[in-house]
């Protein structure tokens, strides 16, 4: 996580025959441009590669990382939304 983000709660796991998908968030007084150029740099260096023309998701092998950040309109916290969906490799994502 950004520095400045804590996990709001445990992740939702939802499992089939077909493959997995994981949610979870995060609030914090971070910044979201600050948030986007963490994981812009961070993600790529795991072998996450950007799928080009959506912001905030990135695909590595069978896995889709989506990331969304809410800004609040006050001072309240930014929350950040992940969301991991893995498929089986008879499933596996588009090239």
């Amino acid at each position: 996580l950004v520095s400045g983000l804590t996990e709001t709660a445990d992740p939702v796991v939802f499992e089939s025959d077909q493959g997995r998908v994981v949610r979870t968030s995060a609030e914090g007084h971070v910044g979201g441009a600050e948030i986007s150029s963490f994981y812009s740099q961070t993600l790529p260096a795991l072998g996450w590669k950007p799928v080009g023309g959506e912001t905030g998701v990135f695909e590595r092998e069978s896995e889709r990382l989506t990331l969304r950040v809410r800004e609040p309109a006050n001072n309240a916290p930014v929350r950040m939304e992940f969301e991991l969906v893995v498929k089986l490799a008879s499933s596996r994502l588009p090239e």
